[in-house]
C-alpha cells in the first residue's frame, strides 16, 4: 500500500499504474546492473577487456571490444540527440523513445560530456514487419570522438540503440572505447501457443 495526496491508505495501482511502476522497475534494475558491471570492469587490472561478460549488457552480445578507461569515464551530454537521416517512421518513432529514456538516464548526472550524438546508419530502411530471416546485425561503436550504430535494418537499428541505452546506463561509460558486433543466434526470436 501506498499513501496518497491526502494522506489515505491507498493500493499501489491507484497511485502508480503497474506498467509503469514494471517498467520503472526494470529502468533501474538494468542500472544497477550497469553500474555494478562497469566499475567491476573499472577495477580489472589489464585494460583490455574480451569478454562480453564484463559489459553491462543483456544478453550477452554475440562479439565485443573494449578498453577500459584509465582516465574519467566518457559521459554522455546533456543535449544528446541521436541522429537519423533516413525514411522509416517506425525507426523514428523508436528513436523518439530511445532519446526519451537516455534523457532521462542522464538528467541526473551530468550537463556536459563528451559524447554528444549517436549517429544511425541502417542498409536497409523497409518498414515492413519483421519475418523469418529478417536481418538484426547491429555494431555499436562508442568512442571518444564518435558513437554509432550500424545496422542491416531498422529493426537491427533498433537493438543497437537498445545495445547503446544499456552501455550508458549510469550515464557514463568507464571505457576508452566499445565496439558490441551482435546479431540473432537463431532465426526465431520465439513462439506463442
Amino acid at each position: 500500500e501506498a499513501r496518497t495526496d491526502t494522506g489515505a491508505r491507498a493500493p499501489l495501482e491507484r497511485v502508480m499504474p503497474a506498467a509503469r511502476c514494471r517498467r520503472l522497475a526494470a529502468t533501474w534494475a538494468i542500472s544497477a546492473i550497469a553500474v555494478l558491471s562497469s566499475r567491476a570492469c573499472a577495477e580489472r587490472s589489464s585494460s583490455a577487456v574480451s569478454d562480453c561478460a564484463q559489459l553491462p549488457i543483456w544478453p550477452l552480445p554475440q562479439h565485443c571490444e573494449a578498453t577500459v578507461g584509465h582516465g574519467r569515464p566518457l559521459r554522455l551530454d546533456g543535449n544528446f540527440t541521436i541522429e537519423y537521416s533516413g525514411s522509416s517512421r517506425r525507426l523514428r518513432r523508436a528513436i523518439r523513445r530511445y532519446s526519451t529514456l537516455v534523457r532521462y538516464t542522464i538528467s541526473n548526472v551530468s550537463l556536459s560530456g563528451e559524447v554528444k550524438t549517436l549517429r544511425m546508419v541502417v542498409d536497409n530502411e523497409a518498414d515492413a514487419y519483421p519475418g523469418w530471416g529478417t536481418n538484426t546485425n547491429h555494431t555499436v561503436t562508442v568512442s571518444a570522438t564518435e558513437a554509432v550504430v550500424e545496422a542491416g535494418s531498422i529493426y537491427g537499428a533498433m537493438y543497437g540503440m537498445e545495445t547503446f541505452a544499456q552501455l550508458t546506463a549510469s550515464g557514463a561509460l568507464d571505457f576508452e572505447r566499445v565496439m558490441v558486433n551482435d546479431w540473432a543466434a537463431r532465426d526465431y526470436r520465439s513462439l506463442m501457443i
